[in-house]
């Protein structure tokens, strides 16, 4: 823990500076909490005053991370940013006039549409020239927001090793299905 680690390094520490550093702390990931501490190590030899560690803190502040994402001007879906078009509006069949892009420090909500197949495609599963083989048009999926998976298409990942219930999966045939394409173009380059 950073605030001992602190300790064992400078000995007894004051109660505001011990304050400031637990008010502080939890905002870093702790990759970044051990570079602040190896940073503090070698810019002071002795512990810093309470100011001065506050000016420490300032100028290494934490990365944050920033979410993006569309909200449709028609419909009000919320979709990810690397959809080409409104995932709500297209199963409709209308045309979306816009988009706003919504950005934020914290993460969609669960409503926040994502697709496995973020391009257009004209073919299915089966190859077949369709454009309903898009996973917009999915008839598997009736809710998009739900039709997601982080493993899709990925050959080393194996959903029934790792916890994952196929039967309940709602893309396990298009997943299955461009696993099987990504494993023979990762043999076909010698990967």
């Amino acid at each position: 823990m950073f605030i001992d680690d602190v300790k064992e390094q400078y000995g007894q520490i004051p109660e505001d500076a011990e304050q400031l550093i637990n008010d502080v702390i939890g905002k870093y990931s702790k990759k970044e909490v051990e570079t602040l501490k190896n940073e503090l190590f070698k810019t002071f030899t002795v512990f810093p005053e309470t100011q001065k560690l506050a000016k420490f803190f300032d100028s290494h502040k934490p990365k944050v991370k920033v979410y993006y994402w569309c909200k449709c001007n028609d419909c009000g879906c919320e979709y990810d940013y690397k959809l080409p078009f409104c995932p709500s509006c297209e199963r409709e069949g209308k045309h979306s006039s816009g988009y706003k892009v919504i950005k934020t420090d914290y993460e969609p909500a669960k409503k926040y549409v994502q697709l496995n197949k973020p391009w257009i495609t004209p073919y299915n599963v089966n190859g077949h020239k369709d454009m309903n083989g898009e996973c917009v048009f999915c008839k598997r999926v009736q809710k998009p927001q739900e039709s997601f998976c982080y493993h899709f298409g990925d050959p080393d990942y194996h959903c029934k090793y790792m916890g994952c219930d196929e039967s309940s999966c709602k893309c396990s045939n298009c997943c299955s299905f461009y696993m099987r394409l990504q494993r023979k173009e990762n043999e076909r380059m010698g990967a």
